[in-house]
């Protein structure tokens, strides 16, 4: 039987995570429930059952609703890429670091995508100071000023805070900073897709969650999505 992501399911699960990665076990964890080594399940390997699904390396992990599939080893290598022994390390570099920035997962079901990239914050938007925060960008406006199209229909955004506890350093006790995290979900100008995009910065990164559903069964997936949205973490 299918189940679907309820607040419960939810609650449940992040505390979970909590717990294993205050441990250093999440990615141990997620590799046994994966089976790729936290990275994501196998184009077969379709589950009936929410779980959590790490990107670059646990650098971002979101509960991922039932029914998603990995398709990153989908499409083929290039046929006019060369062979590894071919290359310059600086090629096999950029490659790999191609192959980390982004991953995908699909719905067969309802054709909708959950779709994850990494962005350095020098490549995002030119900053004069350091990057430490998606709001050290602008507001949940103005940042979505430069990274939303120009025609969109009802756009909807919302910031979500994270708050961490204080910590005993050498130097004393810390209260480390709060991450923020902008989402923006909007219909697409001809009215055929439903897309929602989240954002946050860490250590150096953009990182985004977007989801992209035909808005003919957006009504239907929307609760799931959302919520599944509202688990993105990033460390």
């Amino acid at each position: 039987k299918r189940r679907s992501l309820g607040v419960d399911t939810y609650a449940a699960a992040y505390e979970r995570r909590e717990v294993l990665r205050a441990g250093g076990l999440l990615s141990l964890v997620s590799g046994i429930q994966l089976g790729l080594g936290g990275q994501g399940l196998a184009r077969s390997e379709e589950t009936e059952e929410p779980f959590y699904f790490d990107f670059d390396e646990g650098h971002l992990a979101a509960l991922i609703p039932p029914g998603y599939v990995n398709i990153e080893n989908e499409v083929g290598p290039s046929n006019n890429e060369l062979p590894t022994y071919l290359m310059t390390p600086d090629a096999v570099a950029q490659r790999e670091l191609k192959k980390k920035s982004f991953q995908q997962l699909r719905n067969p079901r309802t054709n909708s995508s959950i779709i994850f990239t990494t962005t350095p914050c020098s490549s995002f938007k030119i900053a004069f100071t350091r990057v430490n925060d998606i709001s050290d960008y602008g507001s949940i406006t103005e940042v979505g000023n430069f990274v939303l199209p120009p025609a969109l229909r009802d756009l909807r955004m919302t910031e979500r805070k994270e708050e961490f506890a204080e910590r005993k350093t050498v130097r004393g006790v810390i209260k480390p900073p709060s991450r923020r995290y902008y989402r923006y979900d909007f219909t697409t100008q001809d009215g055929l897709d439903h897309i929602a995009i989240n954002l946050a910065v860490v250590k150096g990164f953009v990182y985004t969650m977007t989801v992209t559903c035909p808005q003919a069964v957006w009504s239907g997936e929307e609760a799931e999505l959302l919520a599944s949205m509202e688990t993105m973490t990033v460390a």
